[in-house]
């Protein structure tokens, strides 16, 4: 890892994505101390990534910012309770992973009969967007994690040299 300070003086890590075409704070993210600052930038975060998990927002802060020792950060803020939850019965209830798991019971399903142009044009539209949504995810997440796995070594291979070549789903 090699940090460098940008013209506006500030503390930025050099990645392995330095020579792609990516946005320069995704190249080069911002290196930040482990500050009751960075701290505030967490939930701030989590909330604009609509209360994702622990990885997405991991990857979502990494667009822009390397954080010291960011994942036990992340799980220190996302320990704490994010949500009151009321005992009056008429109030809203939090989702929860369990509700997706075992599904809503009072699922409605509109009647085929009434199916028309405008809303299979609005079906098409709305798949080509979530198309480019999920296409987007993966650059966002996958593509930082990458980004700041490991180092790179520049060891050539030679003859003779002993290579190990496996996958991650075979023992």
């Amino acid at each position: 890892m090699q940090a460098f300070k940008d013209e506006d003086g500030l503390l930025r890590i050099r990645t392995k994505l330095s020579g792609s075409y990516e946005k320069e704070d995704f190249k080069f993210p911002i290196l930040l101390p482990a500050s009751d600052v960075v701290v505030k930038l967490i939930p701030e975060e989590h909330v604009k990534a609509m209360h994702a998990g622990s990885s997405i927002l991991l990857a979502r802060l990494r667009e822009k910012f390397w954080i010291i020792r960011a994942k036990r950060l992340v799980k220190r803020v996302l320990s704490e309770p994010l949500t009151y939850i009321h005992e009056d019965p008429n109030e809203l209830l939090p989702l929860s992973p369990a509700m997706f798991i075992h599904g809503n019971s009072n699922c409605e399903t509109p009647d085929l009969d009434q199916v028309d142009r405008s809303s299979l044009v609005k079906r098409t539209e709305y798949l080509q967007k979530l198309r480019g949504d999920l296409r987007q995810r993966f650059r966002n997440e996958y593509l930082a994690l990458l980004v700041h796995r490991g180092t790179m070594r520049n060891d050539a291979l030679e003859v003779g040299d002993v290579v190990l070549i496996g996958h991650d789903n075979v023992r």
